[in-house]
């Protein structure tokens, strides 16, 4: 493991993840109402703490290792169980690819 470590990378990956999560079960009746916000108040939060911590996200990946890269796999698949074990790398990329794009707006609107 690095001296680095991938602990905003983390918050942030599985913060995302959470709010797809949320969005498709919001989604299951057709439409996001009232009735999901119970479900919306928790991605809130967690991509709060994530946000805090986001300047560290790109040292952290500049610096990961393969044990790391393994403990966000083990992180991102719980709430990848929907996909085969060979799309999960992927869906990982996907959603760095995602975590990328809100820094780059963050930086936008500070």
């Amino acid at each position: 493991m690095s001296v680095v470590g991938i602990k905003e990378t983390k918050e942030a990956l599985v913060a995302v993840l959470q709010c797809g999560v949320i969005v498709k079960s919001a989604l299951a009746d057709g439409r996001i109402g009232l009735g999901d916000l119970g479900l919306v108040l928790p991605a809130i939060q967690a991509l709060n703490i994530a946000v805090d911590g986001s300047v560290k996200i790109p040292v952290e990946l500049a610096d990961l290792q393969a044990g790391e890269y393994d403990e966000l796999v083990a992180a991102a698949t719980p709430m990848l169980k929907e996909l085969a074990p060979d799309q999960i790398e992927g869906a990982i990329f996907v959603v760095l690819g995602i975590v990328k794009s809100l820094l780059e707006l963050l930086k936008v609107i500070k």
